[in-house]
């Protein structure tokens, strides 16, 4: 099974963040827009997981959260590497994003005590909102994102983080929650 962990987002905030990628196609690069059913700030991505071992990975993440629920802030849009040679299109974080890397580490701490390999490389709170699949209108994809700016795409607060299962399609993949985990601040 194909697994990830992330927060999902409340679906009045899902409007916002759609009608930012429509702007966004009207530079007509060779963009695959994230659909709006998949939108996600993901945690961590497990992979391939075998079906016996989805158990371990609930029990792990049940105990993973040791962070009180808190605010996030959705704000302007970037690429990464850069905006220059973007692969990936992202919303940003402008509050909560220390909040959410703290939750990352829990959840692969968590994770590795139940035999997942840590991540190399810090968490980097962002909203995935398309990936760049061929240089088609590369360019035009700069101006595009400066026109949207630091518009302000909304505010949640983040309750919970999710195992998700998901599913390749020739549709494209379809995300299967298994389990929800809410956050709570674990006493010292």
């Amino acid at each position: 099974m194909r697994l990830f962990v992330a927060v999902p987002l409340p679906s009045e905030l899902v409007a916002g963040i759609v009608r930012v990628q429509e702007r966004l196609r009207r530079a007509r690069a060779d963009v695959k827009w994230v659909e709006a059913d998949n939108l996600h700030l993901t945690l961590k991505f497990l992979g391939e997981v075998p079906e016996g071992s989805v158990e371990s990975v609930r029990r792990a993440l049940a105990g993973a959260s040791g962070i009180a629920p808190f605010r996030v802030v959705l704000r302007g849009v970037g690429a990464f590497p850069g905006p220059g040679s973007p692969r990936v299109v992202w919303v940003g974080l402008t509050e909560g994003a220390s909040q959410f890397v703290r939750l990352a580490g829990d959840v692969d701490r968590a994770l590795a005590s139940a035999g997942f390999a840590p991540e190399m490389r810090p968490a980097s709170p962002h909203l995935t909102i398309g990936r760049v699949r061929g240089p088609l209108n590369r360019e035009a994809l700069r101006p595009a994102m400066e026109e949207v700016g630091p518009a302000d795409l909304g505010a949640f607060e983040c309750g919970e983080t999710r195992l998700y299962h998901s599913v390749l399609t020739a549709g494209g993949p379809v995300y299967m929650v298994l389990a929800s985990f809410p956050l709570r601040h674990r006493s010292t």
